[in-house]
């Protein structure tokens, strides 16, 4: 090969190579990873801290805090002694004043006796009328009651499973009342003896007025003088005769407190 053919190659492999050696010379002064500059130092990358002490693991105090925060908290808790002293407190005991308490005591005491006073002195004014009540069922041996109930303003006052307002007259109830109208309400069952498939239940409510400072008593008596037990199996036929005839009377009360004891001398 001649020298002048191999100078000829020479150009031409210089003209082909000179855009690439011109695009190396612009891109080479940066980093093929981050894009810095040789020599340029990187914020995050622990190894160019230059503060850092030789032999120091990079991060290592950020690494120590955390050891020291996980230790802190996971430390258990130490608890207090339990302070409590049966001496000390049996000290205390003895340390209470007992004639204090006692003078509190007397004087609750004169306070509860005071307002129960004020109490009877109230219900006395507003319930100053006696009422007595009276039930009874003077009915012929062929009916008997089986029940009997008394409400007064909704509430029971009496009440009787086993027939006993056919037994006595006695009051059913006796008890003081507020003045003005009251709700009485009657209730009475009873069965036919000559045949118990004949039952009857009978309600009645009326009004009574009770009037201050009086004694109000109510007699009630209830029946059925009806037939259709004793008829029925004969003829088919019979009657239900059921009533309730009531009788209201009021007098002083001191007057009946009078004759009471006149009665009892």
């Amino acid at each position: 090969m001649t020298r002048r053919s191999t100078k000829r190659r020479f150009r031409i492999l210089a003209r082909n190579l000179a855009p690439a050696l011109a695009i190396g010379l612009v891109f080479w002064p940066l980093s093929p990873v981050t894009g810095q500059q040789p020599g340029e130092a990187d914020d995050g990358d622990p190894r160019e801290d230059p503060g850092a002490a030789p032999g120091e693991a990079p991060g290592g105090d950020d690494e120590g805090d955390t050891r020291g925060d996980d230790e802190a908290t996971t430390e258990p808790e130490a608890t207090a002694p339990d302070s409590a002293d049966p001496a000390g407190d049996a000290e205390g005991a003895d340390d209470v004043d007992i004639d204090e308490l006692r003078e509190r005591y007397l004087e609750l005491r004169d306070r509860l006796f005071e307002s129960q006073a004020r109490a009877q002195a109230v219900a006395s004014a507003l319930y100053s009328t006696e009422l007595r009540v009276h039930l009874d069922f003077p009915s012929d041996r062929f009916v008997s009651p089986t029940g009997a109930t008394i409400r007064l303003n909704g509430a029971t006052i009496y009440e009787d499973s086993t027939g006993d307002i056919a037994d006595d007259r006695a009051p059913r109830f006796e008890g003081f009342v507020a003045p003005g109208p009251h709700r009485l309400t009657v209730a009475v069952k009873a069965t036919h003896d000559d045949d118990p498939r004949f039952e009857t239940a009978s309600e009645h409510t009326f009004t009574v007025v009770a009037p201050r400072g009086k004694r109000v008593t109510v007699r009630a008596e209830a029946g059925d003088d009806g037939d259709i037990g004793y008829e029925w199996d004969r003829s088919q036929s019979g009657s239900y005769e059921l009533a309730l005839d009531v009788e209201v009377d009021s007098e002083p009360r001191e007057a009946t407190q009078a004759g009471h004891t006149d009665g009892g001398t």
